[in-house]
């Protein structure tokens, strides 16, 4: 959720209570119907500017519904996390300060492990891997064992393809993050210290970072696990998996009557055509 809440920051114009729907891939987007939802809680001085289809829409906006209301009961004490609870019974600066500690705290981990690792290894790590038509992602870590921070550069992998496995460049941070939760060995809540010590190169219009209109739902299942196998096995952290969600696609079967298919089959009356759509 990093890249999508800082976009819609930067996009938009934001009071506080308001609930940003959005999944353009630029604010970690994948495809429809589903989205990301920011609620502002508590508004600071600062500026936030864009958004944009459904194939069910009875559905997506009683899901959209729902959000709202999970959201606002985060909002509205004692729902769970009770932010606003937790502002009124502690001055703001001490609620910011325990959550730069926790940041700090997944900084704190990194770091360990990255100097860790340069204790073993030349500081440099390389790897990858390819994807079913044969992209490459490729993947080179250097580490810098001083300052206990490390380089991902991505250099190397496939230009973007005309498929739908290409991932906006916030599923590589996403990966990253993963890995390191996985491998730190310290029990921290996710937060954004965890890329704190992390600097990342992706080359600009390759499998890892598209074109905004790129098609990118295969990035979302196979790319961002492919990512993950290439990070663990670069740390010789664990062997690759399958490299994918496995996620299974439930379908239904759309019967077509003769009659919607006069135009087509003017000649063969009791034809029946079937086709499919993901529910």
């Amino acid at each position: 959720m990093l890249d999508g809440v800082q976009y819609q920051m930067w996009a938009i114009e934001i009071n506080e209570g308001d609930c940003i729907l959005s999944n353009h891939q630029c604010a970690e987007g994948v495809y429809l119907p589903v989205y990301s939802q920011v609620t502002a809680i508590l508004m600071l001085p600062g500026d936030f500017a864009r958004c944009s289809g459904t194939h069910n829409l009875h559905g997506n906006l009683a899901d959209l519904r729902a959000l709202v209301a999970a959201n606002q009961k985060v909002r509205d004490p004692p729902g769970p996390g009770a932010y606003i609870e937790i502002l009124s019974s502690y001055e703001l600066e001490v609620v910011q300060a325990y959550m730069a500690h926790i940041q700090h705290h997944a900084e704190v981990a990194d770091k360990n492990l990255l100097r860790d690792i340069s204790k073993t290894t030349d500081g440099v790590l390389r790897e990858s891997d390819k994807m079913d038509d044969g992209s490459v992602i490729n993947l080179r870590v250097e580490v810098d064992s001083k300052e206990g921070s490390a380089t991902f550069d991505f250099e190397g992998t496939f230009p973007m393809v005309i498929n739908n496995l290409n991932a906006p460049r916030a599923f590589s941070k996403s990966a990253i993050i993963y890995s390191f939760r996985c491998m730190v060995g310290y029990d921290v809540p996710l937060n954004l210290g965890y890329l704190a010590p992390i600097h990342v190169n992706i080359p600009k219009w390759s499998l890892l970072d598209p074109y905004d209109d790129a098609a990118v739902v295969g990035g979302n299942v196979l790319t961002s696990q492919r990512m993950v196998d290439v990070i663990f096995k670069a740390f010789k952290a664990c062997a690759a998996s399958q490299g994918c969600l496995n996620r299974p696609l439930v379908m239904r079967a759309l019967v077509i009557t003769k009659q919607s298919l006069v135009e087509l089959k003017r000649d063969q009356p009791g034809t029946v055509a079937v086709g499919f759509t993901i529910t």
